[in-house]
């Protein structure tokens, strides 16, 4: 498991106050961030660490968040913010 792997993390983000708000996954292949089951950022494909982001209009209260990555061998990361 330390060469092909799967992870997935999953939560809940709170949101103050409504508006437009940016995602970014920086990641050594595939991942992704989905949030209320729509995909904000899609950094998909085998590929060395890079960073891909999106934006999102999300009302104020409790929203569920997905991130997940795909490992396919080489070096291995994924940041979220």
């Amino acid at each position: 498991l330390s060469t092909n792997f799967y992870a997935r993390w999953s939560g809940i983000i709170r949101i103050a106050t409504a508006g437009t708000y940016e995602f970014a996954l920086i990641s050594d292949d595939g991942s992704r961030l989905s949030i209320g089951g729509k995909t904000v950022v899609d950094n998909g494909g085998i590929h060395p660490m890079q960073r891909k982001a999106g934006t999102i209009e999300l009302a104020a209260g409790e929203h569920p968040i997905l991130i997940e990555f795909v490992q396919g061998g080489g070096g291995a990361g994924c940041v979220a913010w």
